[in-house]
């Protein structure tokens, strides 16, 4: 049998917006091992009212 462990990880995300409370990860813009430059996108994740892009800060 073979298949991929799924990993649960919990991060604190910015504020976005009034009223919501959690995000879905829809696709990551960076690979382990990736130097990340100020300001690039790191993760496109999804709320119950819009799709957004997390950027390191």
């Amino acid at each position: 049998m073979s298949g991929g462990a799924t990993t649960r990880f919990v991060m604190r995300l910015p504020d976005l917006g009034e009223g919501t409370v959690s995000a879905e990860v829809i696709a990551w813009k960076v690979k382990p091992g990736d130097a990340v430059r100020e300001d690039a996108p790191l993760v496109e994740m999804a709320t119950d009212k819009a799709v957004v892009e997390v950027h390191d800060e």
